[in-house]
């Protein structure tokens, strides 16, 4: 008769795979959410610098370093 795993063996056996699976799939999930989030972000930044810019406005800091803007160089053109 073949030698059977126990049940600890099977029991961290599936947990291995189980992790491994998760290892596999989760960043691709979370990485499309991120591009997207990111996307919208860089996007929404750039709504408001431009909106500001039209009303005479300097934009805000944290929107022009979302758009790889350095808030100084800004100012000073």
């Amino acid at each position: 008769m073949p030698h059977l795993p126990s049940c600890r063996m099977d029991r961290q056996f599936r947990e291995t795979k189980m992790q491994t699976l998760t290892a596999k799939t989760a960043p691709a999930t979370t990485g499309l959410f991120d591009a997207i989030a990111s996307f919208f972000g860089i996007f929404g930044a750039a709504i408001k610098a431009s909106a500001a810019v039209e009303n005479g406005r300097t934009p805000k800091a944290a929107d022009l370093r979302t758009l790889g803007i350095d808030p100084k160089a800004f100012a000073r053109a």
